[in-house]
């Protein structure tokens, strides 16, 4: 997708998201992408962090590859709390999947907090038709750590197949 020099890359502002982003087709989405990683169709490591020096904060970067690509890039500063500034910001870049030419870059707040809700949505729904719990959500992960059970990884299926890759710890 690369035309010239001139070219600018879009940049939807988190108005913009708010504008275009429904809780039922993101739950749907998630969902769908939960699926594809259980079935090894997306490249997607553990999210990177490091501290800030000087700060109560940090950085992550998290990115993913398979139908889309893309990396999500956000910040943590406990300290901006009570203070106006959100404690979490992030932006979100897309990539053309079969260039790797730049598509958009997004404010990735909102999509943060939104995929977070709908991430749980999707499971709670898959939870219902499976009947059984064969999901572990990667949100989730401090609350097993913080029991002593950490969780590394997750895999998302109903029948059988993944059993043995339900919950890595």
């Amino acid at each position: 997708m690369h035309e010239s020099a001139d070219t600018r890359i879009p940049y939807l502002s988190e108005r913009d998201v708010a504008a275009v982003l429904d809780w039922e087709p993101l739950i749907d989405a998630l969902e769908d992408a939960m699926t594809a990683f259980s079935a090894g169709k997306v490249a997607q490591p553990v999210r990177q962090l490091i501290p800030v020096p000087g700060h109560d904060g940090i950085i992550a970067a998290m990115p993913a590859a398979g139908e889309a690509m893309g990396v999500k890039v956000v910040t943590l500063y406990h300290e901006n709390a009570g203070t106006g500034v959100p404690t979490h910001q992030a932006i979100v870049a897309l990539f053309d999947v079969e260039n790797g030419s730049p598509l958009a870059v997004m404010d990735g707040r909102l999509i943060t907090e939104m995929r977070t809700a709908a991430g749980s949505a999707a499971a709670a729904r898959r939870l219902a038709t499976c009947g059984r719990i064969r999901a572990v959500l990667p949100e989730f992960r401090y609350i097993a750590s913080s029991r002593g059970s950490p969780i590394n990884g997750m895999r998302w299926s109903c029948s059988g197949a993944t059993s043995d890759r339900s919950v890595h710890g």
